[in-house]
């Protein structure tokens, strides 16, 4: 039997043809119109069967309902479709959701952010008395840490919660150098 993708019911066929559901399988019946496995009929096999038998097709509000919810039920399931794929990459990994995204990126941002505002306080006691090269090393290390503790932060499960200082990088230290 063939599967219709614009199948709709004997009552909706009869509907749009102005006669009883009764007859369309009567029509069913003498091979006028197929049905699908479902017992349902094409809606073109119908607008074909109506043009065929009563002449040019005029404006009908019932073909038009009819083609509106053939859209309908097309549009509900190109969208369940598009759920169940997404659902699908999400377990699969592929996906994260916008609000672990946002969570992520506001915690890491936070910790960089104490992390790059404390630098001066905490490393100005290690360069006095240094050369330059020294001092540019020194800043150079403490800068690539920071950074590296950045990078760490993204993929750290513990980002989501406790103090942003302390907690959720990779060693579990504050950012920079101690």
């Amino acid at each position: 039997m063939p599967s219709f993708h614009d199948a709709i019911s004997l009552r909706e066929a009869g509907s749009i043809l102005g006669v009883s559901h009764t007859r369309v399988a009567q029509l069913r019946d003498e091979g006028k119109l197929e049905t699908d496995s479902n017992g349902k009929v094409s809606l073109a096999q119908v607008r074909k069967y109506k043009l065929d038998t009563y002449g040019e097709e005029k404006d009908d509000p019932n073909m038009d309902a009819f083609e509106e919810l053939q859209e309908a039920r097309a549009k509900r399931e190109k969208y369940a479709a598009l759920s169940a794929e997404l659902e699908y990459n999400e377990q699969k990994g592929e996906l994260v959701k916008l609000d672990d995204v946002i969570e992520t990126v506001t915690a890491c941002h936070a910790k960089f952010r104490q992390a790059y505002s404390v630098l001066p306080s905490r490393v100005a006691p290690q360069l006095v008395g240094k050369t330059l090269p020294e001092i540019e090393r020194i800043l150079t290390d403490e800068i690539n840490s920071m950074l590296n503790h950045l990078y760490a932060c993204a993929f750290d499960n513990q980002t989501y919660h406790g103090n942003p200082q302390t907690e959720g990088t990779a060693d579990g230290e504050p950012m920079g150098r101690s």
